[in-house]
């Protein structure tokens, strides 16, 4: 009996044994099972996070080629409007050329009648008025493009603010405003900058101005102070919301009193602002409503040393005798441009010849040997650039289709002609071998300024043959010989800086005293208005005492 107690007692202790072994076996069996569904949970988690990363790392992928698609897209488009305007700036440009081009020449025949003289004055300014729109759309273009460039040399500041005083001094006078301007004491004689470029910000400035001020004042103020200027246009005209003192400076963005005048394009202020920033200054506004607007800005303009050359503004009627016989070459595929240039300079002594591409200025070129050619930058089959390039090569080197030898032959002097919009690339065209270039539609003034500089012409002017005042030969007995309406009309017409009607007035005075009239129109040609009404004023006062006699 106590040996089947002691087996019972051995299997009831085995039995426990191995069901505690069991139940701790069981456990970690359980606890293996959990770690590993907390293993699989993680491994499902992180390949969830791989997923979702490989999403995101996709959509940034693709985000980013759409955003390099559009980029370049944009890029395509920014160079379609670019290859765009330079085709209409060229398509608008050629026509004006011709149309402004055979104005100035008619307009410069001295026996004009009245209406033809009106009809010019129409056609030229209403041409200008199309180019100045055509140039603001082009300029506000080109400076998103970053296609503009600062062209800096030394220009006398003052006579710049001269100028631009006398081409509104008629228009302010026509208002009844007052019209001021207020160089500071330290402005230098001569300074270094894009002249061309601060005269047009200070003309949209004044224009703008001149627009809205129907009463009161215009000033311009200038100053300067260790390299750098501040100019100032203030007005006293309605005045600018505040809440319009940004929008105004956009393209194409007007004040409520801009949209109800109906004028402009509502791009001056932009271009103004455009022009200022790449200087290195920015336009400010301060206005006050009912009291007027202030323009301010201030670039750098330092001190310069040096004399600045001064193209002659009297008509030229020729050339100097003793001077060769010059030979130039017009190359253009336009042929109303080379009947304008022929039909202005053969006149004055030049032998033109005209050429239809480039093809045909190198063969002009080699057996005519011109003095100077005008190229245009744009042509079919050979463009001015190669032609330019080709003579430029031959003049290096020994040409056998030369009919007159190269050898002791001075080099020809090339003046680009371009009517494109990014065709002003200096840099390019004078790569190519230009001297110089003129952009279309140009001024006769402008073409003689480069003869002259380029091939050292000495012209005969309309008054040269004397140094004394215009009205000089004017005395007043000759002015009192005409009848009171004339003198009352060229009186007014003088007081009010308006050129078309004195030339009507004079024309009048021609038919009867051609010496007079000739006198007459040298003065109404030089916007000498102050000198003629102070003898205009004398003469009806003198008439007035003998009636009171």
């Amino acid at each position: 009996m106590a040996v089947i107690a002691n087996t019972a007692t051995m299997w009831t202790s085995s039995d426990l044994f191995h069901t505690s072994f069991k139940h701790r076996d069981h456990r970690s069996l359980t606890e293996l099972r959990r770690k590993n569904r907390e293993v699989t949970e993680g491994v499902e988690q992180l390949e969830t996070s791989v997923k979702h990363a490989r999403e995101e790392m996709g959509r940034a992928i693709q985000s980013e080629q759409r955003a390099l698609e559009a980029r370049e897209e944009a890029m395509r488009a920014n160079r379609a409007k670019s290859v765009f305007l330079a085709n209409m700036a060229h398509e608008l440009r050629s026509p004006l050329n011709a149309i402004l081009g055979f104005a100035q020449l008619l307009q410069r025949s001295v026996d004009r009648c009245p209406e033809d003289r009106e009809s010019l004055g129409v056609i030229l300014s209403s041409g200008n008025h199309l180019l100045s729109l055509i140039n603001d759309v082009l300029s506000v273009s080109k400076i998103e493009a970053g296609r503009v460039t600062l062209n800096e040399q030394v220009f006398e500041v003052r006579r710049a603010l001269q100028g631009l005083e006398e081409m509104f001094r008629v228009r302010a006078r026509a208002k009844a405003l007052t019209l001021a301007f207020e160089p500071g004491p330290g402005l230098p004689d001569t300074v270094r900058g894009d002249e061309g470029k601060l005269r047009q910000i200070l003309i949209n400035l004044l224009e703008n101005a001149m627009k809205f001020t129907e009463r009161g004042s215009i000033t311009l103020r200038a100053s300067w102070r260790e390299g750098l200027a501040r100019f100032e246009v203030e007005d006293t005209g309605p005045g600018i919301p505040e809440t319009e003192h940004e929008t105004i400076l956009e393209p194409f963005q007007q004040t409520d009193s801009g949209l109800r005048s109906g004028q402009g394009s509502g791009l001056g202020l932009s271009i103004s602002r455009g022009f200022i920033r790449m200087m290195g200054g920015d336009i400010r506004i301060r206005s006050e409503m009912g009291r007027g607007t202030t323009f301010s800005f201030e670039i750098p303009l330092p001190a310069a040393e040096g004399s600045v050359r001064h193209s002659e503004s009297r008509r030229v009627i020729g050339l100097e005798p003793n001077q060769r016989t010059f030979r130039i070459l017009v190359a253009d595929d336009q042929e109303e441009t080379r009947i304008l240039m022929a039909r202005m300079l053969e006149p004055l002594g030049f032998r033109v010849l005209g050429a239809a591409d480039g093809a045909e200025a190198m063969r002009i070129w080699r057996t005519w040997a011109p003095h100077l050619v005008w190229m245009d930058m744009r042509m079919p089959r050979l463009d001015g650039y190669e032609a330019t390039r080709r003579i430029r090569s031959s003049e290096r080197r020994s040409d056998p289709g030369a009919v007159v030898p190269l050898t002791g032959r001075p080099r020809c002097a090339i003046i680009a002609l371009t009517a494109s919009a990014f065709e002003h690339d200096q840099a390019a065209i004078r790569a190519a071998g230009c001297d110089d270039f003129v952009s279309k539609p140009f001024q006769f003034h402008a073409i003689l300024d480069k003869l002259v500089r380029h091939l050292g012409v000495r012209f005969r002017y309309e008054d040269s043959e004397t140094s004394q005042p215009a009205t000089a030969g004017l005395t007043m007995e000759r002015l009192q010989s005409l009848p009171a309406e004339w003198v009352e009309n060229l009186s007014l017409a003088s007081a009010l800086g308006d050129d078309l009607a004195a030339h009507r007035v004079v024309d009048r005075i021609s038919q009867r005293d051609a010496p007079l009239g000739l006198e007459l129109r040298k003065i109404v040609k030089r916007f000498q208005f102050e000198e003629l009404a102070g003898l205009l004023k004398e003469v009806q006062n003198d008439r007035c005492q003998c009636v009171a006699c």
